[in-house]
């Protein structure tokens, strides 16, 4: 049992650091090693029980890895990793007959990282490195050389699958729901965010620093980006005061890693899909299916449709791939519209589809495989969302209403139950979500044309008002969109609606 127990920290910081479990069996095998290499200690020296040395052993190997994990120290981390491998050496070399010969196994550059390390501001456990003196094998017999040799290499091997972009520059490309593209590079290292706006062309360096939570705080001398989270090379979200082509909207901008694309990189496969808008009702979902020549077909749902402008909440429409045109980054298509504006098309290979159009933002994710929940997607997202309360539409189709931007938190859980929290932790929502395509005033003739699978939705009815949610998964993200509106739903209803990205 005390083995057992013993083990079970070091197990916890390799999982934390995400290393396999074979970096915890190579640490334990070598304490193992140098216990029976010198199991006959010459007279005088200090004696310890098998046991007691690889607990001492264990013991620092965890110590050092939560150091590192604690620490973060991303950039350091091989060495870091290093430096917790040498660490059994060194407490079970102490009682070795050659331990305090000069001759350091470390060598200069090595030891000169660590020392770095120790006085780095981030790290707050400096026993990591306080106790640690050059260690020396020799005089020590030539196996235990190589094992020691091995073990630095196994290490570096260990730390150099930290991926590059910890500290890389990332580049993304993204749609403001007001309807502009925007792309953006973010310099983790420099902690800056440049971005370009192609709609409106806006663009700018704004530093950030990284808050408690981990979402960004945005020192934009413009005062237009305010606010982002980010899961590195994957997506970026980003509160938005100055977008449009008066450069005076609030919108949510949604990223995505910027990657060469082409209509093949969508090209027979569906997608369920929300378009976010600052007007007109602000929300629509429904289903983007792409054939094998990137012909793109639509139907979809838009609850405004029920209550404004009397052509229906559902609706059909196509996309004809010769209309698609590569931009010479290959990082993004165009589609040129009559108006002498441009919609622009971009995504990832892994399932994310997106166009931002003049009228909005449109978001596809990757249909799931059947209707059914996927209990891979519980969990909690950190979301940006935008939200527009007291709306009415008057002359000319202008929108009225209070827009404002926030932050949520979306817990769900594997039997389908949302939890929707604002920023101060307060409980807005708690509902359990139902397959799109097991709705009847969603899904069947006349209505959406496609079940949707991954799509899901609630109602919810009280206090005089209908509020239909939805809400779509793919791997580490979440779009989802509200509208409400007072009963019975028809022309010159007031209504409220939200829409927004979740990550975790």
């Amino acid at each position: 049992m005390r083995l057992l127990d013993r083990c079970f920290l070091p197990a916890l910081t390799a999982f934390t650091l995400g290393q396999d479990l074979i970096v915890l069996l190579f640490l334990t095998t070598f304490a193992y090693l140098l216990m029976h290499q010198n199991r006959d200690l010459p007279a005088g020296a200090v004696t310890i029980s098998n046991d007691d040395q690889l607990s001492l052993a264990m013991d620092h190997i965890a110590s050092s890895g939560i150091g590192i994990a604690t620490g973060k120290l991303i950039a350091f981390r091989c060495a870091l990793m290093i430096g917790a491998c040498l660490r059994i050496v060194q407490f079970l070399s102490w009682k070795l007959p050659f331990a305090e010969a000069e001759v350091s196994v470390l060598p200069p550059f090595l030891l000169s990282t660590f020392r770095q390390c120790e006085n780095h501001p981030r790290v707050s456990a400096k026993l990591m490195f306080a106790s640690i003196r050059p260690i020396s094998l020799s005089g020590a017999p030539m196996k235990l050389h190589i094992l020691a040799l091995l073990l630095v290499l196994f290490a570096i091997g260990c730390g150099s699958n930290v991926n590059p972009s910890a500290t890389s520059p990332r580049s993304y490309n993204g749609t403001a729901s007001v309807g502009d593209f925007l792309t953006i590079t973010l310099d983790p290292a420099a902690h800056t965010l440049t971005y370009k706006n192609l709609s409106n062309l806006d663009s700018g360096i704004i530093p950030y620093s990284v808050n408690s939570d981990g979402t960004y705080a945005l020192n934009d001398p413009t005062g237009n980006l305010i606010a982002a989270y980010e899961v590195p090379n994957y997506a970026l979200l980003l509160q938005a005061t100055k977008t449009g082509p008066n450069h005076d909207a609030l919108a949510l901008v949604t990223a995505v890693d910027k990657g060469t694309i082409s209509t093949a990189t969508w090209a027979g496969h569906g997608y369920n899909y929300m378009q976010f808008r600052t007007s007109s009702g602000g929300v629509e979902v429904g289903s983007a299916i792409v054939d094998a020549q990137g012909n793109v077909s639509v139907t979809g749902y838009w609850p405004y449709g029920s209550i404004g402008q009397g052509t229906g909440a559902f609706n059909i429409g196509n996309f004809d791939a010769s209309t698609f045109h590569a931009d010479p980054s290959g990082t993004f298509l165009t589609i040129a519209e009559n108006n002498g504006t441009s919609d622009y098309v971009f995504g990832t290979p892994n399932g994310i589809f997106a166009v931002d159009t003049p009228n909005g933002a449109i978001l596809g994710l990757k249909k799931a495989a059947s209707k059914n929940f996927d209990a891979s997607f519980a969990g909690t997202y950190k979301a940006i969302y935008y939200q527009k309360t007291g709306a009415n539409t008057g002359p000319n189709n202008t929108e009225t209403g209070t827009a404002s931007l926030g932050n949520a938190t979306l817990a769900i859980t594997s039997g389908r139950q949302i939890t929707i929290s604002d920023s101060q932790g307060t409980i807005l929502v708690v509902a359990t979500l139902q397959p799109v395509a097991d709705t009847s005033y969603l899904y069947g003739q006349g209505e959406l044309g496609d079940p949707c699978n991954g799509l899901f939705t609630f109602r919810l009815i009280a206090s005089g008002f209908q509020q239909d949610v939805f809400v779509t998964f793919m791997d580490r993200a979440i779009l989802i969109s509200s509208f409400r509106a007072t009963l019975p739903w028809g022309s010159g209803n007031t209504y409220d609606y939200l829409y927004g990205v979740g990550l975790k």
